[in-house]
């Protein structure tokens, strides 16, 4: 029972180092935490073929649901200076979807409290005789992007972080942390104790394929110059890769062999795009976990996201899904670059950027980049802006599974300047399939058993201390069982393990997410068929009667095991 050892801190080997998961305490009903959660393999793997998320995990609860068209947006007009302006109505806008105007057919001012702004409102009041509004209790979710930062940009994250924590934190407010690796997550609280304890922890995850670290020999590419020449975005460096292929390729002037090296290129960057293009994926995927985590939250929800960012074009069903699902919750997402002043040429930042703008433009939020100040960054993005403005439309015709651009303007612009998102993805109802996060959220919440994937639960109670005991549950996968796809000298495959602790009635406590990536060469393949994949997690629980609820996929053909186990707490 070695696995019911050390729950407040756990560890996986990989290679000859031991990496630190730390452990995410989440109190619900005031009677459980998780102490701990570990995914490991069992066998010694190479760094770069295995990378684990993490995170809290709790299913949606069922809703009726009515299919729409409705394109939703949230609308900021600012002046001159940069402030949020109010007092326009649904008659002031006009709305474009693909360059065609169509009427608004929902129309609302959102005003924030006075004190979440500028003081003068709450002046106001004042001279009124009136006390000022007191401000909602906020919500926030800090993101920081634990992969593509650098050691410069996470030091200052992390400075800023702490004082972000101290200064935003106001009484009644909560605030969850999250990284994109995933080693690092404290859920909602108000305790600042263990967000600071968390920023401390932080540290920097490379990225499994490169990130800015050549892939190929010749020519060198990076998975961003990859994305770039894929797209046809920067024709300088197009022509300096040729020029470096022609002189790896090409040793004596050989006409036929110079032209041949633009096609060369542009396949191989083509083919280094697609291989690490979900690098950009898992990010959306993470974003997308904290904004139904944060949708379930009291008051004012506010996202604040810090990244240096990464390419997201061809993403556009993801990125339109993501600043639906924000736009529905009521959430403001705010982004920071944590590069700061003078970092990359202009089609760099660009490319880098894009998702962190959008984002933030769609939702009423702000970016802010060209600084090295995140701390005053931080300040700025705190708060939602003091007015705002929702507009909803249906789009003509029928969806057209394709990406629309979208523009708002104000019929009588007089120099305001405004933000809103840059499109939405127009789905067919047909298209409008179950995702796999939703397949998985749905058996969570079921009694049934799937068993189209070989996996096994073993789930064990020890002895109380002090009134509580200890949880574990250990998760087997067949190796063998599963197909892998295949990337160069490379197999992948994705496992995801979403754990459910419920008392004995099937009630949700607290549950636990966590995903695993393996891009393995061919010796460490045969190892895990001989040995299996192993998923670890324990909680911390009072005595009582309880039930486990495992949901295991894998991602290449979409398979699921489930089960449900009956466990005292003697």
């Amino acid at each position: 029972m070695r696995f019911l050892d050390n729950l407040r801190k756990t560890s996986w080997r990989v290679g000859h180092g031991w990496h630190r998961l730390q452990s995410v305490k989440s109190q619900t009903k005031g009677l459980l935490s998780i102490a701990a959660a570990l995914v490991q393999i069992a066998f010694a793997a190479q760094p770069a073929e295995i990378r684990i998320r993490t995170g809290i995990y709790a299913p949606p609860p069922p809703v009726i649901s009515v299919q729409t068209n409705l394109v939703q947006l949230a609308v900021t007009v600012r002046d001159r200076a940069g402030r949020a302006v109010g007092g326009f109505g649904a008659s002031d806008f006009a709305v474009f979807d693909n360059g065609k105007p169509r009427p608004i057919e929902f129309f609302s001012e959102r005003r924030e409290p006075a004190a979440q702004g500028s003081r003068t409102a709450a002046n106001f009041a004042i001279a009124a005789g009136k006390p000022p509004e007191a401000p909602a209790p906020k919500s926030i979710a800090l993101f920081i992007d634990d992969t593509h930062i650098d050691g410069f940009g996470l030091l200052k994250a992390k400075l800023a972080g702490d004082k972000f924590i101290d200064a935003s934190l106001a009484p009644g407010d909560r605030m969850g942390l999250f990284t994109d690796s995933g080693t690092v997550t404290v859920d909602f609280t108000s305790d600042k104790k263990p967000l600071h304890a968390a920023i401390a922890q932080l540290r920097r995850h490379e990225q499994r394929a490169g990130g800015e670290r050549s892939l190929t020999s010749c020519p060198t590419l990076t998975s961003y110059q990859a994305y770039v020449l894929d797209r046809h975005l920067d024709e300088q460096l197009r022509q300096a890769k040729i020029a470096e292929a022609i002189g790896c390729n090409c040793p004596s002037p050989d006409p036929g062999c110079i032209a041949e090296q633009p096609a060369f290129v542009q396949d191989l960057a083509a083919n280094v795009w697609n291989q690490t293009s979900y690098q950009s994926t898992t990010v959306l995927d993470v974003l997308a976990i904290v904004v139904r985590q944060l949708a379930r939250m009291p008051g004012t929800r506010i996202l604040t996201m810090i990244s240096p960012g990464f390419p997201a074009g061809g993403m556009e069903r993801q990125r339109s899904a993501f600043v639906d699902a924000a736009l529905r919750a009521d959430i403001t997402i705010n982004a920071l670059d944590s590069e700061g002043v003078g970092f990359g040429g202009i089609t760099h930042r660009q490319v880098l950027e894009e998702f962190l703008a959008d984002s933030a433009a769609a939702t009423g939020g702000r970016f802010i980049k060209n600084t090295n100040d995140l701390a005053g960054g931080f300040q700025t993005v705190t708060a939602p802006p003091e007015v705002s403005y929702e507009l909803a439309f249906t789009p003509a015709g029928e969806p057209d599974g394709q990406y629309h651009r979208l523009s708002v303007k104000l019929k009588n612009s007089s120099g305001h300047r405004l933000e809103s998102r840059a499109g939405y993805f127009s789905a067919p109802l047909s298209e409008r399939k179950e995702s796999a996060q939703q397949r998985i959220d749905r058996e969570a919440l079921s009694n049934g058993r799937l068993e189209e994937l070989p996996a096994t639960v073993q789930v064990a109670a020890g002895a109380a201390r002090n009134g509580r005991a200890n949880i574990a549950v250990l998760i087997r996968v067949d190796a063998n069982a599963l197909k892998f796809s295949r990337q160069g000298d490379r197999v992948v495959e994705e496992l995801t393990f979403a754990t459910v602790l419920e008392d004995a009635s099937g009630n949700y406590i607290t549950g636990k997410l966590s995903v695993m990536d393996l891009f393995l060469r061919p010796a460490t393949l045969a190892n895990l068929k001989a040995k299996g994949i192993k998923a670890q997690l324990s909680f911390a629980a009072p005595r009582g009667s309880y039930r486990i609820r495992a949901v295991t996929r894998e991602a290449v053909e979409n398979r699921l095991a489930t089960s449900s186990t009956p466990v005292d707490v003697p």
